[in-house]
């Protein structure tokens, strides 16, 4: 067993510390020149796993329902071709809402357009057959998401659509904005968390890295995922990029691989040398210190005005002070 720690925890007591900590300037980062980007995500929870919100088993009926899955289908959650035609049947939904309406979709193309609806039929003619074993000679090619629709799908998880994208952000104060706001919600809706967390990854560090599953012989790697932020205000206002799990050997009867990005990294077959940086960094902070985390944050110009350009934004901003409270000893 490698002694070296996939994932550094790195515990706050108050927001001051916890704003110090995930500076680019702070201890942690400030030794690592500009060409090293780190990337950011921010959980309400600490409890929160890093798993997409189509993976995760409490979203399982509500994916299938959103897909309008029949039985057969919604029956065989954990089969890869239940979970490929949901996912796909939601963003082509997602695809020809926005288009009937006329808006403009990220790298839009016969291309596209016959990638996507060409795979839903694909997955969906084979459905039955590979649920009931009848199936033989699947097509190797045949796996979902496919390259020309990623854009397509960024913009659909961005806009609150169940997929396998985890969203991050290249800023540690914007993603620490969404963990505070994230936590605030939860206590309003009764159910407090303990801890808010920021993680942080180098994408240099990681993505160039296969990682093994020991139980099944297979390899996964992270990708990234990048929109064009031209149509899209508030990602680009917030940093925002994704990132994406695959398996070399997965194909629609294989089974859904539902593991934390985490856990999919396997420090065993991780080479480390000193130069190497962490490859996981896990910042918390007691909940109870989200108003003080927006209140330093504030002063960083983060806020949801910055966050959301425009009217809404500002009105959200408005709200937001209400929320911020200052630290006794800033």
């Amino acid at each position: 067993m490698c002694a070296y720690q996939v994932v550094k925890h790195v515990e706050c007591k108050t927001a001051g510390d916890f704003i110090d900590a995930i500076s680019p300037f702070g201890p942690h980062f400030r030794r690592f020149p500009p060409e090293h980007a780190w990337i950011f995500r921010g959980h309400g929870d600490d409890n929160y796993k890093l798993v997409p919100s189509a993976l995760r088993e409490k979203n399982i009926n509500n994916l299938h329902q959103l897909a309008r899955s029949d039985s057969l289908i919604a029956n065989k959650p954990d089969l890869n071709i239940s979970q490929w035609l949901a996912e796909n049947r939601i963003i082509c939904e997602f695809f020809s809402s926005a288009d009937n309406s006329g808006r403009d979709l990220p790298e839009d193309s016969q291309i596209l357009r016959s990638k996507l609806f060409e795979t839903f039929r694909k997955l969906q003619s084979l459905s039955k057959g590979i649920i009931d074993g009848t199936t033989t000679g699947i097509p190797a090619d045949l796996f979902w998401p496919p390259l020309e629709v990623l854009s397509l799908v960024a913009m659909a998880q961005h806009h609150g659509l169940l997929t396998r994208l985890l969203d991050w952000s290249q800023s540690s104060y914007k993603a620490a904005y969404f963990a505070a706001i994230d936590a605030l919600n939860l206590k309003e809706k009764n159910e407090p968390s303990k801890q808010m967390a920021v993680w942080a990854i180098q994408p240099g560090n990681i993505f160039k890295k296969s990682f093994l599953c020991k139980e099944e012989g297979s390899y996964c790697k992270i990708y990234p995922v990048t929109v064009p932020h031209a149509a899209n205000p508030n990602l680009h206002a917030q940093d925002g990029l994704f990132t994406i799990c695959g398996r070399n050997n997965e194909s629609v009867n294989s089974k859904v691989d539902r593991r934390p990005m985490d856990i999919i990294v396997n420090s065993e077959d991780y080479t480390h040398s000193d130069t190497d940086a962490q490859i996981f960094y896990h910042f918390t902070v007691p909940s109870n210190e989200a108003e003080c985390v927006l209140w330093y944050l504030n002063k960083h110009r983060v806020n949801a005005s910055t966050l959301f350009p425009n009217f809404d934004g500002s009105a959200r901003a408005v709200r937001e002070q209400l929320l911020q409270r200052a630290p006794h000893n800033p």
